[in-house]
């Protein structure tokens, strides 16, 4: 539950606590529970926030929307389930801004004070607190006329103002306000998807010896100097930040929100946790550090000294209580654990030593938590933390025995581990590496379409990556055993890159991007769903390429890969724009397309030959087998054009053996024709070749040798210049088109044929 409202004045001798603060005077709202929004345009209220009510003496809060923009004010219950607890404030920018153009929550009023502190948790992002490519968000924080309006903060009524802009692949750049001028806010760098906590110090009146005022964070005093604010984000102080235009020695009493300029209303900041007062001296909550020995879930492995010793805490549901995960670089727990306080923070290391926290597959922690340098939290269990804050060097690790998700979230490392499928279940990003697989367990780390990953990954041995999103991320060390999948439902391209295996599957084009070498398969299609490789001509592919059946590999490159195996129903295509040898292989489809010359440099054997866009085969000295055709061709020289051949089981008045080839094709020079029957047909060694041309007459071309090989017999009719027309009806009472070896002699040398039938 987050934490309620207070207002009180206490003797100075007594402590109580709200959001993580020692002080006479706070006012904190947390947005209560429940959901509500207010998104009419061009208006604005002050009964927006009824639930809670709005806490007495802490002033007046307004929201306007703008003129035309869109966008406006959710109440979001339970919203981002990491970010606080039951209901935050989300504030959607709107397209316009300016005068009439911003969307605007404003406090105003409170009792005020020259000095003042304020405390927020944080977190930008799109809708679901993901990453938006565009808006802009600002905060304020002094005193004027110009918070109670619709229209933008005035500098010159402004102590504090920050201003954060989205950019693409989760970035914000974010400025400070110094004297009306914006400026880089210095030592800290925000990103979108992330949780903040984000605290104000200011001081804009007399302080200790007129010169500053001492407050207490974390243990240690420091001095915040006259005239100037410090921010404290996430436990990192940037102290001394001069006024945006507010003079010296004004009154603070107000602060405000507001948003604008985001193209399709994309950008959303999201609030919870707020709290504030009119003085500068508040202490924040203690915190407790992790021995070198025994169970986080444990109170006595708690203690308030660094090394874990001291004086252990009660509970795990007191809040604004930081536990810090310390001195032992394998912690874990035996039970499950819950830190549940509000505002409560969990730290995952010190910053400098290995510390792995492991939560178990069979013990669940919940609760807060963020990862340090050389921090790696290793997930086991399916039900995650709230992650927060990944700072530089941290790593999160899933690593289940099966199906989980990972989460959508700024990274520094991410690691895939243990078994089964890892889904990205939102965009991610990954300021350093992304690494699948240990080397020995079969992972597979899933990108879906609908969420990108942004970042270099690494897939170690038995690991695969499977990108089925249109966006790829920056592939780094492919190792030997390893697989990237490409499986878009849709036109996608393919990384070059030095793979392993390298897997097409999904439907549509896929395109290679860059020279790809892959040292174990290339594998194209599942057998089922229809799927292109494309080889363009730019780019070139090194390695064995399988081809399942409903698939194509479309060469368009003049250097080729090397064929595997090409299963029945699958193609390939030769289309490079110019002159282009042809593999001497089995294929099922063999394309000849895009014009030019295609030149055999082996044997062919195909079941199913195409020519599109004028493409030629040039035969080149090898045999062309037609499988299932019982024919090939031979020649030093021809190039077709186009060539098919019909096989069908047929007789001549009795005289011919049981089949008939009806041939089509154009070509050039003249080629040597083979044709295959069973010797149970005729096992005569001499044979006689009949053809039929237009003329309609069968006519005897020759006698040739039969040749006995394995149960079948061959015979070659040679120097053949041309084959005709497919098969027509008989006219004028003839037979068929066709032509025919039959038994006796051949009369011709030279032929223009129309199908053949062998004869004794």
């Amino acid at each position: 539950m987050k934490q309620r409202l207070v207002l009180c004045a206490f003797m100075a001798l007594f402590i109580f606590w709200i959001g993580g603060l020692a002080a006479q005077n706070i006012w904190g709202y947390n947005f209560g529970t429940g959901s509500t929004s207010f998104v009419t345009p061009n208006s604005n209220t002050t009964t927006f926030f009824t639930n809670p009510a709005i806490p007495s003496g802490g002033g007046t809060y307004r929201l306007r929307t703008s003129t035309s923009g869109g966008g406006g004010f959710y109440r979001d219950d339970p919203g981002i389930s990491s970010l606080g607890s039951d209901t935050e404030l989300r504030i959607q920018a709107p397209t316009t801004s300016g005068t009439g153009g911003i969307n605007k929550f404003a406090v105003y009023g409170y009792t005020r004070q020259r000095n003042a502190y304020y405390r927020t948790t944080m977190r930008f992002g799109n809708s679901t607190g993901g990453f938006a490519d565009s808006g802009t968000f600002y905060f304020f924080f002094g005193d004027g006329t110009s918070f109670e309006g619709d229209n933008p903060i005035l500098n010159t009524e402004a102590n504090v103002g920050i201003r954060w802009v989205l950019g693409a692949n989760g970035t914000i750049t974010t400025s400070y306000m110094n004297a009306g001028a914006w400026q880089t806010l210095p030592g800290y760098t925000f990103a979108q998807g992330v949780n903040y906590t984000v605290e104000y110090r200011m001081h804009m009146g007399p302080g200790n010896a007129g010169s500053g005022k001492t407050y207490t964070y974390n243990g240690t005093e420091y001095i915040a100097t006259i005239y100037t604010y410090d921010i404290w984000i996430n436990g990192t102080r940037i102290p001394g930040l001069l006024s945006a235009g507010l003079g010296q020695n004004s009154w603070l009493d107000s602060f405000a929100y507001y948003a604008e300029s985001s193209v399709g209303n994309v950008g959303n900041l999201f609030l919870d946790d707020s709290s504030y007062t009119n003085a500068i001296d508040v202490t924040n909550a203690p915190i407790y550090y992790s021995k070198s020995t025994g169970s986080l879930h444990t109170l006595a492995t708690w203690g308030l000294n660094t090394d874990g010793s001291g004086t252990s805490p009660t509970n795990f549901t007191s809040p604004s209580i930081g536990y810090y995960i310390r001195n032992n670089p394998t912690p874990t727990i035996t039970a499950n654990w819950a830190v549940s306080g509000s505002a409560a923070r969990v730290e995952l290391g010190d910053g400098i030593n290995a510390c792995t926290f492991t939560v178990p597959s069979g013990f669940t922690y919940t609760g807060p938590i963020d990862v340090n340098n050389n921090g790696t939290l290793n997930l086991q269990n399916t039900v995650y933390p709230s992650i927060g804050l990944l700072n530089t060097g941290s790593t999160v690790r899933y690593s289940s025995s099966g199906a989980q998700n990972v989460l959508g979230l700024n990274y520094h490392n991410l690691s895939i581990r243990g078994t089964g499928e890892k889904t990205l279940n939102n965009a991610a990003f990954a300021t350093n590496l992304v690494d699948v697989g240990d080397g020995t367990n079969a992972v597979t780390f899933t990108i879906p379409q609908a969420y990108p990953l942004t970042g270099t990954v690494t897939v170690l041995n038995n690991g695969t990556l499977n990108i089925q999103n249109l966006v790829n991320p920056t592939l780094g060390t492919l190792n030997s055993g390893s697989t990237v999948i490409y499986s878009a439902l849709a036109n996608q391209s393919v990384v070059g890159a030095n793979y392993h295996n390298l897997n097409i599957r999904g439907t549509g084009n896929k395109t290679l991007a860059g020279n790809a070498t892959a040292g174990g398969l290339v594998s194209v299609g599942d057998g089922t769903n229809a799927v292109t490789l494309t080889v363009p001509t730019a780019y070139t592919l090194a390695g064995t390429v399988n081809v399942a059946a409903n698939a194509t590999l479309d060469i368009h490159n003049v250097t080729l890969p090397t064929l595997g195996t090409l299963a029945t129903g699958s193609t390939v295509r030769y289309s490079y724009a110019g002159d282009q040898n042809v593999t001497g292989t089995t294929y099922y489809n063999m394309d000849v397309d895009n014009g030019f010359t295609k030149t055999m440099q082996n044997d062919v054997t195909v079941t199913n030959l195409a020519f599109a866009n004028n493409g030629t085969l040039a035969l080149n000295n090898y045999n062309l087998y037609l499988a299932g055709k019982d024919i090939s061709f031979y020649s030093p020289n021809a190039v077709f054009s186009q060539l098919s051949v019909t096989l069908t089981n047929d007789q001549i008045a009795g005289l011919s053996i049981n089949r008939v080839w009806s041939t089509y094709g154009s070509f050039t020079n003249n080629v040597a024709i083979t044709f295959r029957y069973p010797d149970t047909e005729s096992n005569a060694t001499t044979i006689g070749g009949w053809y039929r041309d237009d003329s309609g007459i069968w006519t005897k071309a020759g006698t040739f040798t039969a040749t006995a090989n394995g149960g079948y017999m061959y015979v070659t009719i040679p120097n053949i210049t041309t084959i005709g027309s497919q098969a027509k009806a008989p006219s004028n009472g003839l037979l068929p088109r066709t032509i025919r070896p039959c038994r006796s002699s051949w009369l011709l040398s030279q032929l223009s044929l129309r199908s053949i039938t062998m004869c004794n």
